[in-house]
């Protein structure tokens, strides 16, 4: 039986609870192995995906009461009070990036006012603002997995994607991540850091919000992969022409076999997997952007690589079918 430390337990309508796409496959197993008399396949439990332990970066430069106190004519000023007036609470990690983002697209302009004259908190200025150019990498890195919005999508949950599309959460998500890889392709390219708005980093977080779209999207392909290769690695056990459709026999276990597959694989499962994978398509290439310094993660989301979820699912899917075909021509009978 499956080892469902991933997986909902409701295999019917219980306290709310509808069953999930997995439990279908499960009955689906079973249905096969009662046809043919076989113990059904045992699925493997999901392993967790890795997730990368980025710190905060360190400052070493920093204004005194006195140097800050100097600056007040400038707007500048006005970022590291809001700062320094969060010092009291756990600043987020997003805001400690916005704050880096604001100081750097403000100090030039505090650099060239005329009130700003003393040469030694120029020298200061321009420091602080190299030293957070910089750490642009790591603080956004910080955020991706720090920041509770963001570090989610790596923990997998323990539902998945039901039937339908959750097309509103999906929407969402996308949009979300699609605002954060042009924000990391921002911070990478200095010249363009000026063209930021940094509060497209709090409506991003604030779309990802109780949005569990892709730790689900993730944990439903990575189940379905599973799911289909045990299945497909089972049924290859399997004899055709001797135990299923022998020469000469009536080809009653064959036929209701073909029922079976036809009533879950063909009507219900193969089209959520290919929704699984439309789903995938378009949200692996965001994830292989913003996970793209840390391999071991991103593997699986980069579409070109054949260990990618996308990849696996294609070919899970392909695979569990070719075996269906083969029966078919071997049994000479049809769906």
């Amino acid at each position: 039986m499956l080892k469902l430390t991933l997986l909902s337990i409701c295999i019917v309508y219980i306290a709310g609870c509808s069953p999930q796409p997995s439990n279908t496959y499960v009955e689906y197993q079973q249905r096969l192995s009662s046809v043919v008399d076989k113990v059904a396949p045992n699925n493997e439990e999901l392993q967790q995906l890795p997730h990368p332990n980025v710190d905060k970066p360190t400052s070493e430069v920093s204004l005194s009461i006195i140097e800050f106190a100097s600056i007040n004519h400038c707007k500048l000023s006005q970022i590291i009070a809001k700062k320094n007036n969060q010092l009291g609470k756990v600043q987020p990690a997003s805001e400690a990036l916005k704050y880096n983002i604001e100081f750097v697209q403000h100090v030039q302009n505090c650099l060239d006012d005329p009130q700003t004259h003393d040469t030694a908190i120029k020298n200061k200025l321009i420091a602080v603002k190299k030293e957070k150019q910089l750490q642009f990498a790591q603080s956004f890195e910080h955020m991706l997995f720090n920041e509770a919005e963001l570090s989610q999508l790596t923990y997998l949950t323990a539902s998945e994607i039901a039937f339908d599309r959750h097309l509103e959460q999906q929407t969402a998500s996308l949009e979300a991540l699609t605002a954060l890889s042009n924000l990391q392709a921002h911070l990478l390219h200095q010249a363009t850091v000026n063209k930021i708005n940094t509060d497209n980093i709090t409506i991003a977080l604030q779309k990802l919000h109780k949005n569990k779209f892709i730790p689900k999207l993730i944990v439903s392909t990575k189940q379905h992969i599973l799911l289909n290769n045990t299945t497909t690695r089972w049924l290859n056990q399997i004899n055709i022409s001797d135990e299923l459709c022998p020469v000469g026999k009536n080809k009653k276990k064959a036929q209701i076999l073909s029922n079976v597959f036809s009533k879950f694989y063909l009507e219900k499962l193969q089209p959520y997997q290919s929704q699984l994978t439309n789903m995938l398509e378009k949200a692996s290439p965001l994830l292989f952007k913003l996970w793209k310094n840390h391999p071991d993660l991103a593997e699986s989301f980069n579409p070109e690589h054949t260990n990618s979820l996308l990849k696996q699912m294609k070919v899970s899917a392909v695979t569990h079918v070719k075996w269906w075909q083969d029966f078919y021509k071997t049994c000479e009978i049809r769906p």
